[in-house]
């Protein structure tokens, strides 16, 4: 729970440089940095978890400050990299860890899909992809569903997010545009 407020938009803690308003225009430094993020959760691997306080930065703050940079960065390098750090989150089997990327899903990458923030096509596919390969990780959909939709608290992450690809995949214009 605390994890689906903080990507939601609660502040970003020891994260800030994340989505620092003087980096506005530079896209590559934010993309880097979710880059060498990514590298790193993957080097540490689940070894990242036994430390609480670090876990709680993992879980908690690194997912806000993604959405955040996402929010204030959009592009599709930024995009392409905000999606593999997700996919790194993933490989942490913790459900605070799915929680965390299904507020990112959800408050991110399912209103650039479906072009809700007026996003470049370029992005929109980025985020489309990016959707896509969370979908294609075992077990992914399945502790979105258990996680979010079987919870009466919460939105219908899983359904809204399989209507909008379907959506989207019947549309004859390309990416539904």
């Amino acid at each position: 729970a605390a994890a689906a407020a903080a990507a939601a938009g609660s502040g970003p803690g020891v994260l800030s440089g994340f989505y620092d308003p003087s980096l506005i225009g530079f896209e590559e430094t934010v993309a880097f940095a979710l880059e060498t993020t990514r590298a790193a959760l993957v080097a540490g691997g689940p070894s990242l978890t036994h430390c609480q306080p670090l876990k709680e930065i993992l879980a908690v703050q690194l997912p806000s400050a993604m959405c955040h940079a996402m929010i204030h960065h959009p592009s599709m390098n930024v995009t392409s990299c905000f999606v593999q750090t997700a996919l790194a989150l993933l490989k942490f089997d913790d459900s605070e860890f799915v929680s965390a990327v299904g507020a990112m899903v959800e408050r991110v990458l399912l209103p650039l899909a479906e072009r809700q923030a007026g996003v470049p096509t370029e992005q929109q596919e980025a985020a489309l992809e990016g959707l896509l390969d969370l979908i294609r990780q075992p077990e992914f959909a399945r502790r979105l569903f258990v996680s979010h939709d079987c919870r009466l608290d919460r939105t219908p992450l899983f359904e809204s997010l399989f209507t909008a690809l379907s959506r989207l995949a019947l549309i004859d214009a390309p990416l539904g545009g």
